[in-house]
């Protein structure tokens, strides 16, 4: 007795806590909903089910009790009931059909609440809020806009193969460069900053925001969040409120530190163009739909946050299991050499035509889903499954550990074997808006209104880093005392955590000859000193760039106002700049910073603009047009040549052509009725009627 006594005057609060803690679940218990009744699950301990946060090696647990109860089990962790969802038709009509009800988060008093403020969108709630932040981020990761990053993502990806050659002695260095690559390529179209080295300090800070939050968001966290009654008790009871507050504060410091920086360039006329900036040249936007300035920078950073350790973890399983699969490279360098050749690197021209490097990282995707077991949802109002009422309060688990892996779709599951995936040509995206829920090719960016809205960007940047990855190097595993190892591929090659990123690991990527080694070493030179501008069309000439924007929709009939993509053609526009604008390496650099090795944001030219914004249009409406990705990837300074899907006409091609390529003249001499009779004498009567409204049409009508 005298040590209950002595254990409670030392550690009266938390004691206090466990004590009521204990008391609600109690009565939870008591009066718990009977109707999860119908739903089968493993048995748990009473009150708190399997424990109050998820068992150790939560992934191989699930796959067994998917295996053993079907398509859907329950169970307690704490103070929820858990609905697991195991196969796609069940995720279909649990988290899709009635996503209304199921797209919700469970209330976390402590890991959002506070912590974010409630802010964060992946830990947020389904409402208003949530949509207005989303329609942010949809805007800024649509399919055209996605397209802007390919300079970007092109350029990383030299440094990335110079890094890999040059700078991996003790093999293992690879592991950042795919972190820095990942991190630069989102920093530099977020904030219009390049990081060209992990040792500086936007990565420092970001790490440690991501830190915290991955800390502060896992199950079992906080105490308060498993047990949501103890919210209710004052602050000072609440156990865990004085480290979360600690977190909150940097966190919020990290995300306005950025914010801010790039509000002060902005005053001052110096903000690089980038996705931040167009954010806040249309603050008011934003505001009208209820954010504010704070609002805005967790949606800026929250993209940098979930954009690059994704990519990078993805990055660094595909090494460690290539490693382990010679036969897999083999093939990859076979397609490689048939397409793309010995002489030059792979481009996103190519990707479209290496489905086995597309198919490398659709299986990687699958077989280390990078959140594991799944990403959770919650119900706002009771909905029914089957025969099964699944009351309101539920938390819904898709379970990637057995979707990915069930053995009546997947042969051999535990197996790397991109074959699978050979006929999967489209977008993960493209997958998951079909009806038909088994055509998926995996649940990695997770379903429903939750469904990660950078894929396409994430899937974009990791097709380019494999193929020159695969096409410059052999990836081994090491050698020690002479012998080459065995890479390990079992679940202790990743921690146990719900992000499933490898433990540091050793390989080795050995140069495919001293010719290809050479030509990756001079195009990272040659890239350092020009950066990444593209063509020369200058697109502040606001004029031409409108009319070849407006024109598109003239030639496609798309009612220009009521268009999907009449903003984002909008936001294409104003995220063009001149070749002179950089986003350096430093982003308070001068303006014009020669002196700074720094990478621009592309200038929007004719080639780029008129044939993949055209195709993206079309792609809305025709699934039998190009990939806008590939089409402005594969852009030439002939326009013609790289129009593959036949959206425009040669001689709309030439007119356009000869509209921008009168440089900074923002009034171009072009006689709308002498170039549309021009076409007319072609045979074009419909090309010319469209291009002669286009060319009449002031840029405020964009």
């Amino acid at each position: 007795m005298d040590q209950i006594l002595s254990l409670y005057q030392h550690h009266r609060i938390p004691v206090l806590a466990v004590v009521l803690g204990i008391a609600a679940l109690l009565t939870a218990w008591l009066h718990r909903d009977r109707r999860l009744d119908t739903i089968p699950g493993p048995k748990g301990y009473p009150l708190i089910g399997v424990g109050y946060k998820l068992p150790p090696k939560a992934p191989a647990t699930f796959r067994k009790w998917a295996r053993d109860y079907g398509d859907v089990f329950k169970l307690r962790v704490g103070w929820y009931n858990w609905v697991v969802i195991n196969t796609p038709e069940a995720v279909r009509e649990i988290l899709e059909k009635q996503a209304i009800n199921t797209s919700s988060k469970a209330p976390s008093p402590l890991g959002h609440d506070l912590v974010t403020g409630g802010l964060r969108m992946p830990t947020m709630p389904y409402g208003p809020h949530w949509r207005a932040q989303r329609s942010v981020v949809r805007q800024i990761t649509s399919v055209p806009i996605t397209a802007t990053f390919v300079p970007s993502q092109e350029f990383e990806t030299k440094q990335l193969l110079f890094d890999l050659a040059t700078d991996n002695e003790n093999e293992r260095d690879f592991y950042v460069h795919m972190r820095r690559f990942a991190f630069s390529i989102i920093m530099t179209n977020t904030f219009g900053t390049r990081v060209k080295t992990w040792d500086h300090p936007d990565v420092h800070n970001a790490v440690r925001s991501q830190t915290i939050l991955r800390a502060t968001s896992r199950p079992g966290a906080f105490l308060v969040d498993e047990l949501p009654p103890l919210a209710h008790l004052p602050e000072w009871l609440q156990p865990g409120r004085k480290y979360a507050a600690e977190c909150a504060k940097q966190v919020l410091d990290i995300k306005m530190g950025l914010w801010r920086r790039l509000e002060k360039l902005h005053e001052a006329g110096r903000a690089p163009a980038c996705y931040g900036r167009e954010m806040l040249e249309t603050k008011q936007s934003w505001y009208a739909q209820g954010l504010n300035d704070i609002d805005l920078a967790w949606v800026a950073g929250g993209m940098v946050e979930a954009g690059f350790e994704t990519s990078a973890a993805t990055l660094n399983s595909l090494v460690l299991h290539l490693a382990a699969y010679p036969r897999v490279q083999s093939v990859a360098q076979e397609e490689l050499m048939r397409v793309v050749g010995p002489d030059r690197t792979p481009t996103f021209a190519d990707v479209r035509n290496l489905p086995y490097i597309r198919a490398c990282v659709k299986e990687m995707l699958r077989i280390n889903p990078v959140l594991a077991p799944g990403i959770r949802h919650y119900t706002d109002n009771d909905i029914v499954y089957k025969h099964h009422v699944i009351p309101k309060g539920t938390i819904l688990l898709a379970n990637t550990a057995f979707l990915h892996y069930d053995p009546s779709r997947y042969e051999n599951p535990f197996e790397f074997m991109p074959e699978r995936y050979l006929e999967h040509n489209l977008y993960s995206s493209e997958y998951a808006a079909m009806s038909d829920p088994y055509k998926r090719d995996h649940f990695t960016f997770s379903t429903g209104r939750r469904t990660c809205p950078g894929a396409r960007l994430a899937e974009n940047s990791l097709d380019i880093a494999l193929a020159n990855m695969l096409w410059a190097f052999e990836i081994r595993p090491p050698v020690v005392d002479g012998v080459e190892q065995t890479m390990d591929l079992s679940e202790n090659a990743y921690p146990d955590a719900g992000f499933t990123t490898p433990k540091p690991f050793a390989a080795r990527f050995v140069p495919r000859g001293e010719d290809r080694l050479k030509i990756v070493k001079e195009q990272w030179q040659r890239a350092e000193r020009e950066g990444s501008i593209e063509g020369h069309a200058n697109a502040n000439a606001e004029k031409p760039v409108t009319q070849v924007l407006v024109d598109g929709f003239l030639i496609i009939p798309v009612i220009l106002e009521c268009s999907p993509l009449s903003h984002e053609l909008k936001l294409l526009y104003r995220l063009s700049t001149p070749p002179n604008e950089h986003a350096s390496e430093e982003q308070g650099a001068p303006e014009h910073c020669e002196e700074n090795k720094s990478i621009t944001r592309p200038a929007l030219r004719i080639s780029l603009d008129t044939s993949w914004i055209f195709s993206a249009v079309c792609t809305r409406s025709s699934s039998i047009l190009n990939d806008p990705i590939a089409i402005c990837a594969g852009a030439t300074s002939n326009p013609v040549a790289c129009v593959s899907v036949g959206v425009l006409a040669h001689p709309v091609l030439t007119v356009l052509t000869a509209v921008l390529d009168q440089g900074e003249d923002a009034n171009p001499k072009v006689d709308p009725d002498a170039e549309a009779g021009a076409l007319r004498s072609t045979g074009s009567t419909a090309a010319a009627a469209g291009l002669q409204e286009a060319l009449w049409v002031q840029p405020a009508a964009c």
